[in-house]
């Protein structure tokens, strides 16, 4: 896969933009060798077009006579800030990655409520006394709506675990692996 840099024709200065990812249509951006690790956003991108607005600017790919130049002759752009950029990078990706867990968490935990309160109301409706056989239809069909429910909870946290290869959770009545 073809990796690019940009640079700047006025200033003789330089940003790696990494390869082009389709999935994402952005760059991988710097590069750390402290952290081994791309940037993975377009910070110091934006930084180096605000800061060379208004000057000839060319994007050049690797494996070309022009980008062995460029890397020999100019000056590398916020080089002595790159590993901290990216230390901040990856600090920022941590904190999504966790605050989707802690999405996920919550999500399970409600999953696992509703299945705790769904169960009692079956119990209840169960034990309801009836004085007439019209009450004791009215309270059968609601305890069937009632396990009809639950039945599709249960469906659907499991083909939700399948799809997105989840484990199993509490509320198919068994122990999260």
């Amino acid at each position: 896969m073809q990796e690019y840099l940009i640079y700047c024709t006025e200033c003789c200065e330089y940003s790696l933009l990494g390869r082009y990812l389709s999935e994402t249509g952005s760059f991988e951006g710097e590069y750390s060798i402290v952290h081994n690790e791309y940037m993975q956003t377009g910070e110091l991108l934006c930084r180096f077009l605000v800061e060379h607005r208004n000057h000839s600017l060319q994007v050049v790919p690797d494996k070309t006579e022009s980008y062995k130049k460029v890397l020999a002759g100019a000056s590398r752009f916020k080089e002595q800030d790159i590993d901290r950029y990216v230390e901040k990078s990856l600090h920022e990706k941590q904190k999504r990655q966790q605050k989707l867990a802690d999405k996920q968490a919550v999500g399970q935990l409600e999953m696992t409520i509703l299945k705790k309160m769904l169960e009692e109301e079956i119990e209840a409706v169960s034990a309801e006394k009836t004085d007439s056989p019209a009450e004791s239809q009215f309270y059968l069909g609601k305890e069937e709506g009632i396990k009809e429910a639950l039945n599709k909870l249960k469906q659907l946290t499991s083909e939700t675990a399948q799809v997105f290869h989840l484990p199993r959770s509490n509320v198919q009545g068994g122990r999260r692996n």
